[in-house]
């Protein structure tokens, strides 16, 4: 990776959301190398504030602006539509703004469940959202308000995203794994897990290579929840037993898709390459990590 951040050697990044398991993977890599940026979290600066916004802007003057803040808490925002509104909606919008303003290059990240589930297969950029919660509701808004006010920037729906951190399905198992040696999960659940590795390096070459606009960026393949579990289970031999069950037992407060795979195949010949199958990215990070 470090051979594709050379082009990016006198630029400057401001980091979002700098806290969270992308924000960091983001750090990191720009750390390693040796690039000029600043990571700021909502403590320091709240992305639905325009003025600490503006401010953040002019005072490190980047070149680059990655938005990895959110408000990820699916079934809360049933109930906390406000907040999800503004993180997911009213941010990126006045982000789109700014970057307009001060001709910054910005990157915004979205979501699967801006889809319903109901197409049985892959999603492709063209397909039409229909979120079923608040959630997929105003991280669509977002991702709309952000190409409209800024059409040549990037917006990547994600999945299922794990990194350094505990807000991610692999902490959550391991937690699981440590209070009881039977776990019931999901196999109706269907999507793809993208670690924050694969993103952040993917990003950067879209960043190279001047893209714009809405991309899926997942890697190649698709899991159910439970057979995503499976794999973590295997590769770091927890001592659990899994047992297979449907969405419906867990009587969740949002709705959420069934299968949302989302088709990458527009990024990879954008940039002329070709993702791995997913289980190939969740062995490295959790082997080597």
């Amino acid at each position: 990776m470090q051979n594709n951040l050379a082009c990016f050697a006198k630029a400057r990044f401001l980091i979002l959301g700098g806290r969270g398991q992308l924000g960091r993977e983001f750090s990191r890599l720009l750390e390693d190398g040796g690039i000029a940026y600043a990571a700021y979290d909502l403590q320091e600066v709240d992305i639905s504030d325009i003025d600490e916004m503006k401010s953040a802007v002019s005072a490190f003057k980047p070149d680059f602006l990655i938005n990895c803040s959110a408000y990820n808490f699916v079934d809360l925002a049933e109930s906390e539509y406000d907040k999800a509104y503004a993180a997911n909606s009213q941010g990126p919008l006045n982000i789109a703004r700014l970057s307009a303003d001060f001709k910054i290059k910005a990157v915004h990240y979205s979501t699967d469940y801006v889809f319903d589930g109901a197409k049985q297969s892959d999603y492709s950029e063209v397909d039409k959202p229909n979120p079923l919660n608040n959630y997929g509701k105003t991280k669509l808004l977002g991702e709309n308000l952000f190409l409209e006010n800024s059409e040549n920037n990037l917006v990547f729906r994600l999945s299922w995203v794990y990194g350094e951190g505990q807000q991610n399905f692999i902490a959550k198992l391991q937690n699981w794994s440590e209070k009881s040696n039977i776990l019931r999960i999901a196999d109706d659940e269907v999507s793809v897990p993208s670690s924050t590795a694969f993103i952040a390096e993917n990003t950067l070459l879209a960043l190279k290579a001047t893209l714009g606009g809405l991309y899926h960026l997942v890697p190649e393949g698709n899991a159910s929840r439970y057979e995503w579990a499976a794999e973590i289970v295997r590769l770091l031999k927890l001592p659990v037993e899994l047992q297979a069950a449907k969405m419906d037992e867990f009587s969740l407060k949002a709705e959420r898709p069934k299968i949302s795979i989302m088709n990458s195949g527009k990024i990879q010949r954008d940039l002329n390459v070709c993702y791995d199958i997913w289980c190939t990215y969740l062995s490295k990070y959790l082997l080597n990590s």
